[in-house]
């Protein structure tokens, strides 16, 4: 092959490689632009418990997917508490994880979620926690559920 197939050839390889890039580019906007509806922020309080406490989500929903992170904002001495969720919506229902991103100073705060879609704007669930503690020298676990919702924050 001489020079003038080889620089041929580069040419070709080299409109392969913008279009490959081309293609990739137009890919990550479309998914993107598939972001869902509960993609946002929201406050989320606890309806059962004994103490006032909010969370702020912030939520990422592409697809059938809901993933982000949780901050605590009250009670004031707890607002160092971060944590992480996955979750899956199917239909009017969300189930997932969550966990602390800081086990050192959070360790052991992790379980499963569950949502029920009421609007865009509100979601009502309840988190599962599972406890354990010793009585008379055994081990004795309990799983604690504990009711929540999430509202959309302007």
């Amino acid at each position: 092959m001489g020079t003038a197939g080889v620089v041929i050839w580069s040419i070709i390889a080299s409109l392969l490689g913008a279009l490959l890039v081309l293609a990739i580019q137009e890919s990550v906007k479309y998914l993107k632009s598939r972001k869902g509806p509960l993609t946002g922020d929201w406050l989320q309080t606890f309806t059962d418990s004994q103490t006032d406490k909010q969370d702020l989500v912030h939520c990422r929903h592409i697809g059938d997917r809901l993933e982000g992170t949780i901050e605590r904002l009250k009670p004031a001495d707890q607002t160092y508490k971060r944590w992480r969720f996955e979750a899956r919506k199917r239909n009017a229902m969300i189930f997932g994880t969550y966990w602390a991103i800081d086990r050192k100073n959070n360790d052991g705060s992790h379980g499963t979620i569950q949502h029920y879609l009421i609007t865009n704007s509100r979601l009502e669930g309840f988190y599962v926690k599972l406890q354990v503690a010793t009585q008379k020298g055994r081990f004795v676990s309990n799983l604690k559920a504990t009711r929540f919702q999430w509202v959309r924050r302007a």
